[in-house]
């Protein structure tokens, strides 16, 4: 109950991202955005640790993997989704391809670490992505060349971050971890800011909220949800909730963006609800079999 619980949070806030993304670009430059984002989260986590003094017993490996981890599934994805987002791609769409994360996780943690898939989750990934399609194909406009680069970089950051994260960041402390991965990030948006044109800050309320919601509920809020479920679930069942980031995103789109949703993104829903069954259904019963082969 915990993990479904969990699982919704980390969809909805994950998928409002994409939102508050396209919500707050036209006030400042993507990489300046991401600066002050991941300067205010270190900045929180930093305190928290101050205060809460966590018990720690990492080795320098240790903090080498989460710096790894953090530059990952934080900064190269981040940097991947809101410059595609500048260079023109809709928050749905956008989130449309880093929903090839399951797979494209899958086949990394099979290929590098012999993690198991079976036939069946193999089956409920290829539908969840045609879900997917389903749901976003039908609003998509002409994206440019630059945008489906930058979001293909924000997908392998994700998918290399999370299966990287599953394997050699599982224990690793929330509070301390996200505060070192949070500062990786803005390490590396720092070391892209030069490279980027034109810098610019308007600080409009509109912005300021947008802000506050990625650097607190998105890189504290979500990124903690998605880092428990990592440390809990199996790399196919977390990944295969990216595939509801993008019905989560189209959702929100159309209630703070404009937005329309057709009857074919309804079948795409059936879908991916089936998806995720096929995938957890099977990664339960491969868990039991497994437990009792150790009986």
């Amino acid at each position: 109950m915990k993990s479904l619980v969990a699982s919704f949070l980390f969809v909805f806030l994950y998928g409002s991202g994409f939102v508050a993304t396209q919500y707050g670009l036209p006030f400042v430059d993507p990489v300046s955005f991401l600066v002050l984002r991941f300067a205010i989260t270190a900045s929180i986590l930093g305190i928290v640790c101050l205060i809460v003094k966590p018990k720690l017993n990492v080795t320098r490996s240790d903090l080498i993997h989460t710096f790894i981890a953090g530059m990952l599934i934080l900064g190269l994805f981040s940097l991947g989704v809101f410059l595609a987002i500048d260079y023109g791609l809709s928050a749905s769409t956008t989130a449309l391809i880093i929903s090839f994360q399951p797979l494209l996780a899958s086949v990394i943690a099979q290929i590098f670490f012999k993690a198991k898939v079976s036939a069946a989750q193999w089956v409920g990934l290829i539908i969840g992505l045609l879900g997917v399609l389903l749901i976003v194909f039908w609003g998509l406009k002409a994206p440019n060349i630059i945008g489906l680069f930058m979001a293909g970089l924000g997908l392998l950051g994700v998918a290399c971050g999370s299966v990287y994260q599953k394997q050699y960041c599982a224990n690793m402390h929330l509070v301390f971890g996200g505060f070192l991965q949070s500062c990786a990030a803005c390490l590396l948006c720092l070391l892209i800011w030069p490279l980027y044109g034109t810098h610019f800050v308007i600080w409009t309320p509109e912005f300021i909220f947008s802000l506050l919601w990625m650097a607190v509920a998105v890189s504290i809020g979500g990124v903690t949800l998605l880092y428990v479920l990592i440390r809990q679930l199996s790399i196919s069942k977390v990944s295969t909730l990216f595939y509801l980031i993008p019905i989560a995103a189209l959702i929100l789109s159309l209630i703070f963006l404009e937005g329309h949703i057709y009857k074919v993104q309804a079948i795409g829903i059936v879908l991916v609800s089936l998806s995720i069954f096929l995938v957890a259904h099977f990664d339960q019963r491969t868990t039991i079999s497994s437990a009792k082969m150790i009986k």
